[in-house]
């Protein structure tokens, strides 16, 4: 197995380091996927990971050639959903944290947007887990919007909650 510093991209199921040779690299860790183009949006996420510093996501929306909408407000909404042995807490300014029952911590926090948690909620139909087919047992997702002019970014990171300080992006 090879060893490189550079970043690895992870393009539609194919890996490869940046410079194209195929090699695994250690960290930083970088995983895109996109290309997904509704309308005139088109949605690229990149997924960053480094030893000891948690995970960072960046979902970049952006305007496509089709269609004539500069001026256009978009929304776009992230949605993380947790298993129901995780709790939530909101400690305010896009950082939330999420305790397990048998009590390991992790911070999710966000760069901006507006937040929403939701547990077992009919309406939306969010806030569900089924751990077989035809139960559903009612959990937390939480949901970040955002609206506003193309392009934009929406920012997330987690990693577990280590120290007794609240981390900020």
């Amino acid at each position: 197995m090879s060893r490189s510093s550079s970043p690895t991209t992870t393009r539609f199921g194919k890996r490869t380091n940046r410079s194209g040779s195929g090699g695994r690299c250690r960290h930083p860790k970088t995983t895109r996927s996109g290309g997904e183009a509704l309308g005139t949006e088109a949605h690229r996420r990149s997924v960053m990971r480094a030893d000891g510093s948690g995970w960072l996501l960046v979902d970049e929306i952006r305007g496509t050639d089709v269609g004539n909408d500069r001026d256009a407000i978009h929304s776009a909404a992230s949605h993380w959903h947790f298993h129901p042995g995780w709790m939530l807490r909101d400690e305010g300014m896009g950082v939330l944290l999420a305790t397990h029952l048998e009590g390991a911590e992790a911070w999710l926090l966000f760069d901006s947007g507006d937040l929403s948690l939701v547990h077992g909620d009919e309406n939306s139909g969010l806030g569900w887990y089924a751990p077989v087919y035809g139960t559903l047992l009612p959990t937390w997702s939480v949901r970040v919007t955002r609206r506003m002019r193309l392009p934009f970014a929406m920012l997330s990171w987690i990693d577990a909650a280590t120290a007794h300080s609240i981390p900020d992006l």
